[in-house]
């Protein structure tokens, strides 16, 4: 059997059914079939995730798994707020804009999408080098 391709994916969330981990969604980059950087994608089935989750094999690839969404808040079906490492995201639900904060200070304003977002907290967390391997 050909040896799994590794593809770090970043910004990630678990989707579980009836407790058991079925599927990973987030920003993927290095992944032989879907090219680009940080392009978002929902991978295969999960066969195993490590205890710690910083690694997951699926049917058909291995994930190095790198920053976490947490703080997940939905209204019905739309989300609503979001955290990446120490950068919170929030929806204004009047205007459909997102906005990311680092503590109470605005530091990316008027994102026209969830996605935007997401891509603007990796963006920021490059920038100032933050490693989130300790957490």
């Amino acid at each position: 059997m050909d040896r799994k391709p590794t593809v770090l994916l970043e910004a990630w969330s678990l989707i579980t059914s009836h407790g058991r981990p079925v599927q990973l969604r987030g920003y993927a980059t290095g992944h032989p079939h879907l090219p680009g950087f940080r392009r978002h994608i929902a991978t295969s089935c999960i066969l195993r995730i490590d205890h710690e989750q910083r690694e997951a094999e699926t049917l058909n690839s291995v994930y190095r798994l790198r920053r976490r969404l947490t703080d997940v808040q939905l209204d019905g079906d739309c989300l609503m707020r979001m955290s990446l490492c120490h950068l919170s995201a929030e929806r204004c639900p009047e205007a459909g804009i997102w906005n990311v904060r680092d503590g109470h200070l605005m530091v990316a304003t008027n994102l026209s999408s969830v996605s935007l977002a997401i891509l603007a907290m990796l963006a920021i967390l490059d920038r100032e080098g933050f490693d989130d391997s300790a957490n």
